[in-house]
């Protein structure tokens, strides 16, 4: 069965049985060697817990938990933290959602005005909360999801019943560019947890595609694409390669850029 206790944890918990054992075995009024033997500890340290035993009872001999200095927000703040690092980065002022260690450590600033002499507090922090860093997808600013939602359930029955009264091809066309020199960027979130940030659109070296999906009642579908390097596609590009794509017979024999890739 597994664990979710930390090596240190585990480690802890163990010694901490061990002198619960040495315990019960001083109210039986066994000698300290034999203790010793039996739990393969030194003599020295069976008297050390004689003592313990002898003045706050087995209480004495559980754990004081992890050494070290305590944690810098207690429970009820970290609390607070989490649900304040669950709004986003944007509800505390910043650019983008992008939770860095840095900016964590500016937010429990604000909030409780104390903060860590370095990211690394913030790091384990983080960790001990159960997030991590992740490798956010994107989504464009532009993206309109009611715009979405009314295509979906208004305009798609209206096209699919004139397609098949006129016995004509239904084409979608959808345009990607790929950044060629973009540097993807982590932000912590939860752990397993999938992040998207909004971008806009940079002006870098990229590459345009185009992608064609034809589909018409009793025909096999057809997906084609185009491309264009360093260049974005205009809705007058659209027309003309979208009709070649949907009636092949129409196209001329060479045609850059615009070639299937199923059919």
């Amino acid at each position: 069965m597994g664990t979710s206790l930390t090596p240190g944890a585990r480690e802890r918990a163990y010694r901490e049985k061990r002198r619960l054992r040495a315990g019960e075995l001083f109210e039986q009024g066994t000698a300290n060697v034999l203790i010793a033997e039996a739990l393969g500890v030194s003599g020295s340290a069976v008297s050390m817990w004689r003592g313990m035993w002898e003045q706050g009872g087995a209480e004495a001999l559980r754990s004081l938990g992890r050494p070290g200095y305590p944690c810098l927000l207690p429970q009820d703040q970290v609390s607070v933290l989490v649900a304040e690092l669950e709004r986003g980065a944007l509800a505390h002022g910043f650019e983008t959602q992008r939770w860095t260690l840095a900016r964590v450590n500016e937010v429990i600033e604000r909030l409780f005005g104390v903060c860590f002499a370095d990211d690394s507090g913030v790091w384990r922090l983080l960790k001990r909360i159960g997030w991590s860093p992740h490798r956010a997808g994107r989504v464009c600013a532009a993206r309109g999801p009611e715009a979405i939602a009314g295509f979906r359930e208004v305009t798609w029955h209206q096209v699919l019943k004139r397609a098949r009264a006129a016995g004509t091809w239904i084409v979608f066309e959808d345009e990607a560019a790929a950044m060629l020199n973009a540097r993807g960027a982590t932000t912590w979130a939860e752990r397993g947890r999938r992040v998207w940030l909004t971008v806009a659109a940079a002006h870098r070296r990229k590459l345009s595609m185009a992608g064609f999906a034809c589909y018409r009642r009793g025909h096999p579908a057809r997906l084609y694409y185009a491309l264009a390097p360093n260049a974005s596609f205009t809705q007058d590009d659209f027309r003309p390669a979208a009709a070649q794509a949907a009636y092949p017979a129409r196209r001329p024999a060479h045609h850059p850029g615009l070639g299937p890739s199923a059919s």
